[in-house]
């Protein structure tokens, strides 16, 4: 995934965060890392979030507060998980 940019494949980034749920279910622990753990982190954990009930709003705030910075700075990055996501 390009920084700064979204996932090419809404459908390859949705079994990657299902995979990613059902690890959790099953009481594994995840580390979401990019290189400064903002952008592309982010991309994956608040839709991650999203998937376990949050609302994207509520998601991507959680992860903002949880970093101390703003995730998921732009527009696009923010539509994408509310459309892509939101159904799920």
């Amino acid at each position: 995934m390009p920084d700064r940019g979204i996932p090419p494949s809404g459908a390859e980034s949705a079994e990657l965060l299902e995979h990613l749920k059902s690890q959790l279910k099953y009481g594994k622990s995840l580390t979401i890392y990019c290189r400064q753990g903002v952008r592309r982190a982010g991309m994956i954990a608040a839709p991650l979030l999203t998937l376990s009930g949050l609302d994207p709003d509520t998601a991507v705030k959680s992860v903002s507060a949880a970093r101390g910075v703003t995730v998921l700075e732009t527009t696009a990055k923010r539509e994408w998980i509310a459309s892509a996501f939101a159904h799920l």
